[in-house]
């Protein structure tokens, strides 16, 4: 039997080098195996925020377009095409699409609105003025770019109900 043993001698190191050599292969495998997994995970989160980026863009697109609407709708209320209340009007338009009327100006033919609207946890919020008179507008957005509103007779402002006011429409005096 001695004889048979000494045939044997050393393999006992190739089996413990080739097991070693296995669990080498397959911890690679492993790893790269969490690295991959990793990588489509960071590929899809950026996806997700790509989407929701895109999605933001559209979202505040349509915010502008509806507050347009609404300051179309409260001039045309101000100069008597539609009937009832300026700022009423263009809270119906904005509640139509979802979004809130966060303040309403009428002065004269002028409509000058803001609206909010909240998505993703960000509020996004356009303002838009609307008047037949082109040079109107362009005067409200100059006024309001420099910080210099003027106070003048009749001004109509909405605001909405909040717990320190009860909202609704006021006359402001200069």
């Amino acid at each position: 039997m001695i004889e048979g043993a000494h045939g044997q001698r050393g393999s006992g190191v190739v089996v413990a080098v080739s097991l070693m050599a296995v669990a080498v292969l397959l911890g690679g495998v492993a790893v790269t195996t969490v690295d991959l997994l990793r990588a489509a995970d960071r590929a899809q989160r950026v996806a997700n925020l790509a989407a929701l980026a895109a999605s933001d863009v559209a979202i505040a697109d349509r915010a502008q377009r509806v507050a347009n609407l609404a300051a179309l709708a409260a001039s045309d209320v101000a100069i008597g095409v539609v009937s009832g209340r300026p700022c009423v009007v263009a809270r119906d338009v904005a509640r139509q699409q979802q979004m809130e009327l966060d303040a309403c100006e009428v002065t004269g033919s002028l409509a000058t609105v803001s609206i909010s609207l909240r998505r993703h946890g960000v509020t996004i919020q356009k303002r838009a003025a609307a008047s037949p008179r082109p040079s109107g507008v362009w005067s409200a957005l100059a006024e309001e770019s420099s910080g210099q509103k003027t106070g003048a007779r009749g001004i109509v402002v909405y605001r909405e109900p909040s717990d320190a006011t009860s909202g609704g429409l006021l006359e402001l005096e200069p």
